[in-house]
């Protein structure tokens, strides 16, 4: 038997202790305090308590204790009255021996009251004794050197009654200074807290001992603010995918933090504990103001406040501030002081909707980069803090030689670009790099859109239909759907998989092709490596792979700063000439983690708008194969009607992927950022190509929001030609409006009135339908700028119909408003009515019972009972009006048109072939290439203004100021667009009219002539663009005054406006110039006489001398 004194606890350590108490324990002699055997009178005393103690006889301790009894005297084995009472369960007893002082004191055997209430499974008198766990008599750990924290995790242990007093003191020694936790753990986390993590703690280690499997601990602490995960290394992948579970259950935000020990969980063993703790943020400002939308006191929690060392919420408030606005992820670290540990910190801006699983997937890619570096063993501790502005700040401490950080930073940021695919196991195996996946991603998207098109037998197909324009884009549209659902992502990844030694060569050949970085690299003949692959279809997929590279000019790949990953290619590599009617300049291609993106341009200098692509679970994969599609059409339909401005059509989409709708915004910016890399050619940036390029962008679908700070942000990356980057944004950036000033409706009104003038018909009783409401730039002033009956009227909220008209006080109003039709508060007719997308099972006027409001709104336009003479498409999405649903614009013969006239205002509404159908048919119809053009005629305007004036003048003349008075230079610049774009327009509606329908039995469509005259005008200008002609000055100096605005030219003056516009600018306002001058004078003719002629009048004109010589070469072309 071990008898301890209180000698032998002085001057030894806890571990000392808890083996000398153990060996106490084994011979069953465990004494708890360096004091006498009780006497035999004091036995003799205990022994009558205890008795009164077992039976539950209160009165009788009392009488006794108030007789000189001590309450707190022991028998032989240190049994106290309170341990026979809670060992006996009489909870009455229990309760009067605590309240009159009864001690919480060990018995021979380590034991505690606690532990002889756990025994005998009294509940009560359990959770009473935990109660009173400050009662604990701690001789045993007097002169152990335990703080008050200390002390008191030992007092909650012990309570628990599960483990022995020796073990408990061992685990604390260990938990507090062998295990060499970051010190900031204590503060992190309360005693009780810390008490229940060692507790928890030596209870796995015991159930790992057992399972034989030492070093396999771990423990999940989770309620529904907070988890707590306590484990070995080997489990950290897994405790890391519980971690995000948790976080993805729920919306809210987070702060993470992990830390490691420095020492073995188990002596003698390798493995190291950690810790998780991820605790629900409860944001003081949810929604934070813009005014300090990146202050990080205002946008992250009191107990992150409370929490973080001072030094770390200055560092990462101007983390915070310089990362706010950056589309990409910002780095930065720094060396710990004191120590050989460096801090790397990463601010990634995202949204705090959606992002389920993000931490996890990132933090997951962040640590297989860190394993590549050697580092991932290092890691002491980590960081994940959320902010209620939607910015996360990552920051992990580990070791790592300064020399490695810059190439560790670089590779880091690719983290938050790889996206979660089949080959994401691949590269977690080490068996791709980060740029590897990101270009393997890239070739997969590529034959995605592309492998149908390479078809021989498609090609035969498309030849025989080449002529016939109906059947030939039905042709494309079937080829891409069945390319796309045949040759899905996933199927492209595992042909890929199969073949990934050539894949990987394929890298390292698009690597040295576009001078990218190829140090050490072997580059083998690759389509001989393709030709050795047995199974044709895995071959012929990989051959339109190795067209990517191929095609690819210039990437950002290997750029240390990038957003998204963006490829300029050559599209005469892969689309060739006779798949589409044009082969386009360039073709960008842009991969975000949250958006797969294209921009299609047909000449150097181009501009479009981009558009932002929604989508719903149901439409994902469909907007997703007819992508790239979409964005063609669009580009060249902007293509056709931008034929007498200097850009040529270009068009830019952003497909979110599903279930990130929300993030659109900063996809758009993402999408921006990568671009302009491309045009900068920024450092990192590959290119076969060194001049930089000139790229202006405009509003589209989801996107007029962000032209504002697409102009800035084009500045602060030093864009010379920031100021003219975007069109579409706001007055106080130079903006000009085009609903404000009406510029596309006044191009469409040209075409409604000049047919109502032609044919001598009364504006004012004329009735007319609508689909795009009055809360829309074009909806809205086709209501305020015309006089028509408008007998229906569709938006996004719904329908409103009045065979009589529509209410024009009250329509009005609305247009003013810019509110949808739900708004409407004015009178119907009999049978008139209003029909919301959200209403079911309604009975209209005539008795009909419509089942769905929103598919009723979808096709009211196809619906029978929808007539008008005008029908103006100024909103909806393209191909609503279809081959296979054009004859519902019939009544039930099949030959009266229900609308006499279409003015397409909407672009891509009417499909070519419905076009062909309706026109066949005798409906005169004019497109939106022809139509709606006023605001691209406006937006090329609002350029050249960017491009002519500098900073200066800019601000002076072109900027609204902050109190919304307008520069006179303004208003006189924006009336003469005005009538630019009227005029322009006018000249159109005469030259299509008098070539068709002033003609009778004239059976040329007028959706013909609007092509032939886009073709015609976009031929000679490419004609007079390859000539020496700009080379005369004195022309170019004619073509220019004449295509200038005359109020811009007098403010500035046209020297000043020639020496700043970029010469490839000038190039092209001076070649459309001569093409709209002589096409509207002599119209498309093949004879080179005309053109002669014209040139001959034009050098008259400007110098008094004629042209011979190079107008006989341009008329020749």
């Amino acid at each position: 038997m071990l008898r301890v004194s209180k000698s032998m606890l002085q001057g030894r350590k806890p571990i000392q202790l808890a083996s000398i108490f153990q060996r106490s324990l084994t011979n069953q002699s465990f004494k708890t305090k360096s004091r006498a055997m009780p006497s035999v009178d004091e036995m003799k005393n205990a022994g009558a308590l205890c008795e009164f103690a077992s039976t539950g006889d209160v009165s009788a301790m009392e009488k006794l204790v108030k007789s000189g009894a001590d309450i707190n005297s022991c028998d032989y084995d240190f049994r106290t009255p309170l341990h026979i009472a809670s060992a006996a369960g009489n909870k009455a007893a229990v309760e009067w021996l605590l309240e009159n002082g009864a001690k919480n004191i060990f018995d021979r055997f380590g034991g505690l009251p606690v532990h002889d209430a756990q025994r005998g499974s009294h509940t009560a008198i359990t959770n009473l004794l935990k109660k009173s766990s400050s009662n604990v008599d701690n001789m045993f750990v007097d002169g152990m050197g335990m703080d008050k924290t200390m002390q008191k995790v030992f007092d909650l242990i012990v309570n628990e009654g599960v483990f022995s007093f020796s073990l408990i003191l061992g685990e604390i020694d260990s938990y507090y200074h062998r295990l060499g936790l970051d010190p900031i753990y204590f503060e992190l986390f309360t005693a009780p807290q810390i008490a229940k993590h060692i507790h928890s703690f030596i209870a796995a280690k015991k159930v790992a001992f057992i399972s034989q499997t030492p070093e396999n601990i771990r423990v999940d602490m989770v309620d529904k603010d907070s988890m707590v995960a306590i484990f070995t290394d080997q489990n950290h992948k897994n405790v890391e995918k519980a971690v995000s579970k948790f976080m993805a259950n729920s919306p809210d935000c987070y702060h993470t933090s992990f830390m490691r020990s420095k020492t073995p969980a188990v002596e003698g063993m390798e493995q190291h504990l950690c810790i998780y703790h991820v605790k629900r943020t409860k944001f003081e400002n949810p929604v934070p103001a813009e005014s300090y939308y990146d202050d990080l006191q205002m946008t992250t929690s009191a107990d992150y406040l409370k929490t973080k060392p001072e030094y770390v919420i200055e560092d990462n408030s101007k983390l915070m501030r310089d990362a706010m606005d950056k589309p990409y992820p910002v780095l930065q670290w720094n060396s710990v002081p004191n120590s050989n540990l460096k801090n790397l910190r990463i601010a990634h801006r995202t949204e705090r909707k959606n992002n389920k699983g993000e931490h996890e997937i990132f933090m997951r890619q962040l640590n297989e980069i860190f394993s590549r570096y050697g580092i991932a063993d290092s890691v002491t501790k980590k960081y994940v803090d959320s902010f209620s502005n939607g910015l996360t700040i990552y920051s992990t401490f580990f070791e790592c030689p300064d020399e490695k950080m810059k190439k560790l930073m670089a590779y880091a940021s690719l983290a938050f670009l790889l996206p979660e695919t089949s080959l994401s196991p691949t590269f977690m195996a080490g068996d791709l790099s980060g740029h590897e996946y990101l270009y393997f991603h890239a070739v997969a998207r590529f034959a995605y859109y592309f492998h149908a098109n390479q078809n021989e037998n498609f090609d035969e197909l498309y030849k025989y239909f080449k002529n016939d324009k109906v059947n030939r884009d039905k042709l494309l549209t079937l080829g891409q759907s069945l390319g796309t659902e045949t040759h899905t992502l996933p199927i492209l990844y595992a042909v890929m998989l199969r073949n990934l030694s050539i894949c990987k060569a394929m890298f390292r050949d698009m690597s040295k092709k576009v001078k990218g970085p190829w140090e050490g690299y072997e580059y083998p003949d690759m389509n001989k490596l393709i030709s050795k692959v047995r199974d044709p279809e895995d071959r012929e997929i990989l051959r339109t792979m190795q067209l990517f590279n191929e095609s690819i000019t210039c990437t950002n790949l290997w750029a240390d700063k990038k957003s998204a990953v963006s490829y300029r290619m050559d599209p005469s590599k892969f689309l060739g000439q006779h798949r589409v009617p044009e082969i386009p300049h360039a073709v960008y291609m842009v991969l975000g983690y949250d958006f797969t993106g294209f921009h299609v341009r047909f000449r150097d200098i181009s501009r479009g708008g981009v558009r932002v692509i929604l989508s719903g679970e149901e439409n994902y994969v469909k907007n997703r194969q007819t992508q790239f599609q979409e964005n063609f059409s669009l580009a060249y339909t902007q293509k056709l009607k931008n034929k007498d401005i200097p850009e040529s059509g270009s068009k830019g989409t952003i497909l979110m992927k599903q279930g990130k709708n929300d993030k659109q915004k900063l996809a758009f910016k993402q999408y921006v950022d990568s671009v302009i890399d491309i045009c900068l050619k920024s450092p990192g940036v590959a290119s076969i190509e060194n001049k930089p390029e000139v790229i202006f962008l405009g509003p589209d679908e989801n996107t007029a929001d962000c032209m504002d700070s697409a102009c800035t942000y084009a500045q602060e990356r030093d864009y010379g030609y920031w100021r003219a980057f975007t069109t579409g944004k706001s007055t106080s950036l130079g903006g000009i409006p085009h609903d404000t000033y009406g510029m596309t409706t006044r191009s469409v009104r040209q075409f409604v009135e000049g047919v109502q003038r032609k044919l001598n018909l009364n504006e004012e009783e004329c009735t007319k339908l609508m689909t795009g409401g009055p809360d829309g730039d074009l909806g809205s002033n086709e209501v305020l700028m015309s006089k028509e009956k408008i007998v229906g009227v569709v938006d996004g909220s719904g329908v409103l119909y009045d065979p009589n008209g529509i209410n024009r006080e009250f329509l009005n109003k609305l247009a003013i408003d810019r509110n949808m039709i739900d708004k409407y508060e004015g009178p119907l007719s009999a049978g008139g009515f209003k029909m919301l997308i959200g209403e079911s099972n309604i009975t209209l006027p005539n008795g009909e019972v419509i089942d769905s409001g929103l598919d009723f709104r979808n096709g009211f336009h196809l619906w029978e009972g929808a007539k008008a003479d005008f029908f103006v498409p100024c909103g909806g999405r393209p191909q609503s009006v279809n081959i296979d649903n054009v004859h519902k614009l019939f009544e039930k013969d099949g030959v009266t048109p229900r609308f006499k006239y279409i003015v397409e205002g909407a672009n891509l509404f009417v499909t070519d072939a419905a076009r062909i159908y309706l026109q066949d048919r005798g409906v005169p119809l004019f497109k939106d290439a022809s139509t709606n053009k006023g605001g691209v005629t406006s937006s090329s305007l609002e350029v050249l203004a960017g491009l002519a004036m500098n900073s200066e003048d800019f601000e002076k003349h072109m900027c609204v100021r902050s109190d919304g008075s307008i520069p006179e230079f303004y208003e006189k610049y924006a009336a003469e667009i005005c009538e630019i774009v009227e005029a322009n327009a006018t000249k159109e509606f005469e030259y299509i009219w008098e070539q068709t329908y002033a003609n009778e039995g004239n059976t040329v469509r007028a959706t013909e002539i609007t092509d032939s005259l886009s073709a015609a005008m976009n031929d000679l200008n490419d004609t007079v663009a390859a000539s020496d002609l700009f080379e005369r000055k004195d022309v170019r100096r004619t073509i220019l005054s004449k295509k200038i605005p005359k109020c811009l030219q007098d403010e500035i003056g046209l020297d000043s406006i020639m020496e700043r516009v970029p010469d490839n600018y000038q190039r092209a306002i001076f070649s459309m110039g001569i093409a709209t001058e002589f096409i509207y004078k002599y119209g498309d003719v093949d004879s080179p006489y005309y053109f002669y002629k014209f040139m001959d009048e034009l050098g008259r004109e400007a110098s008094g001398e004629t042209i011979h010589v190079i107008a006989e070469s341009v008329a020749k072309n």
